[in-house]
């Protein structure tokens, strides 16, 4: 359970923040961070045809998020600053 997500899969180290510190258990408790393949735009319309492709989903959904912050933060700075 303290494998960390790199030991298993390698080639994610960089592509997702802190793999290298990411925990099989951490993953099975969903602490580990990383987004949820289902809340991904036309995830239901349009699922991923395989593992890999559900793997890049998942990838680009955290900078969806993250770029979907932004443009929030900046609404309400809009607003209130």
């Amino acid at each position: 359970m303290d494998k960390t997500l790199v030991d298993f899969f390698p080639e994610l180290k960089g592509r997702i923040e802190n793999a290298e510190r990411i925990t099989l258990k951490m993953i099975v408790q969903h602490r580990s961070g990383i987004p949820d393949l289902t809340g991904s735009p036309d995830f239901w319309t349009n699922p991923p045809e395989n593992n890999k492709a559900a793997l890049e989903r998942v990838l680009d959904l955290k900078t969806y998020i993250f770029n979907s912050f932004l443009k929030g933060f900046n609404f309400i700075k809009s607003f209130c600053f």
